[in-house]
Parts: C-alpha cells; sequence; structure tokens
C-alpha cells in the first residue's frame, strides 16, 4: 500500500464519516419534528373526542329534562303529585335512564381518547425506531470511505503498473530464447545466426 493509497482512504473515510453523521443528525431531526406532529395530532384528536362527549352529555341531559317535563305536565294535568305512583316510577325511570346515558356516552369517550393516544403512541415509536445513532452512522460512513479509497488507489496503481512498457526479455531487454547479440553468444550478431 502506498502513501497516496493510504492518502486517499483516509480523506475518502473523513468524508464519509462527515456525510453520515449528516445525514443521520439530518433524519432524526426530521424524525423529531414528526414524532411532534404526530404527538400534536393525538392531543388535537383526543380533545375533540372530549369535546364530542361533552355534546352527547348536554344532549342526554336536555333530552331527559324535556322527559321528565311532560311527566310533571301529564301529573299536573291529571291532578296528581309528580312523585307518587306512576308518575313517580316514570321520572326514576328517566333517571335511570339517564344515568345508563351518561355511563355509555362516558365510556364511549374514554375508549375513543384511548384508542387515539395509543395509536399516536404506535405512530411515535414507528417514527422513533428509524432514528440513527449519529456516531455509528459517521463510523459507518468512515468505513465505506476507507474502502473506496483503497479500492481506488489500488485501481490507480493497477492502470499505472499496466501502462509501463513490459520486459520481454532478459537483462537489459535481450531475449529470452537466445543468449544476447555478438558472434560468441550464438544470438543475432553470430555469423551462424541466420546459417
Amino acid at each position: 500500500m502506498t502513501g497516496a493509497e493510504l492518502g486517499l482512504a483516509i480523506g475518502l473515510g473523513v468524508l464519509g464519516a462527515g456525510v453520515g453523521g449528516l445525514q443521520a443528525s439530518q433524519q432524526n431531526r426530521a424524525a423529531g419534528r414528526a414524532a411532534s406532529s404526530a404527538r400534536l395530532a393525538a392531543q388535537i384528536q383526543s380533545r375533540q373526542v372530549a369535546e364530542a362527549a361533552q355534546l352527547e352529555r348536554l344532549k342526554a341531559f336536555r333530552e331527559a329534562e324535556l322527559v321528565r317535563g311532560r311527566v310533571r305536565v301529564a301529573a299536573a294535568a291529571a291532578g296528581i303529585a309528580p312523585d307518587i305512583g306512576v308518575f313517580n316510577t316514570l321520572l326514576q325511570q328517566e333517571a335511570f335512564d339517564y344515568a345508563i346515558n351518561q355511563s355509555i356516552i362516558e365510556r364511549n369517550a374514554q375508549n375513543q381518547i384511548a384508542s387515539v393516544l395509543s395509536g399516536g403512541a404506535a405512530n411515535i415509536a414507528q417514527i422513533r425506531s428509524q432514528m440513527q445513532n449519529p456516531f455509528l452512522s459517521g463510523l459507518s460512513g468512515a468505513i465505506q470511505g476507507a474502502q473506496t479509497g483503497l479500492a481506488i488507489g489500488g485501481a490507480i496503481n493497477s492502470i499505472g503498473s499496466a501502462m509501463q512498457a513490459p520486459n520481454i526479455g532478459g537483462v537489459g531487454g535481450a531475449p529470452s530464447y537466445g543468449g544476447g547479440f555478438g558472434p560468441r553468444t550464438g544470438g543475432f550478431g553470430s555469423p551462424t545466426a541466420f546459417a
């Protein structure tokens, strides 16, 4: 490994570390914003469910008051006190029905709010699972950058080696099949070389 390969590997490793850490940090900020939005949405939906339940409770109260008023009017028309006999039984039944309706409205609201909050918590958990550790992302980027630098350096060295003229002969470039030049060697210069 040459100094150029090592320098390229270190340089790309540092660059990869910086890019990996920056990307992780940006992704974490985006995930944090998404989690905050999911939390706010769950809070708004919970408040809407609570407000709708309050409206249902008010409607049930008004309907109960309407029934009570009708029972009292009927009792008055009959000349009987509303807290005696059948009219009293009707008022007690209406009070029982009203209590059950209020209980159902409250239970439905609690279930809907629990559903909204658990859905919001699941969304936030899913968003947070996408967050990355900037240090580990930087380390991974550094390793990948160093590997890339080493690969590029090795490729540059192999291209440089391939560009040099090959030595096809022995010492001094002489062909390897014959002893060299001159009359004593039996090579190209000898009188018997081409005879």
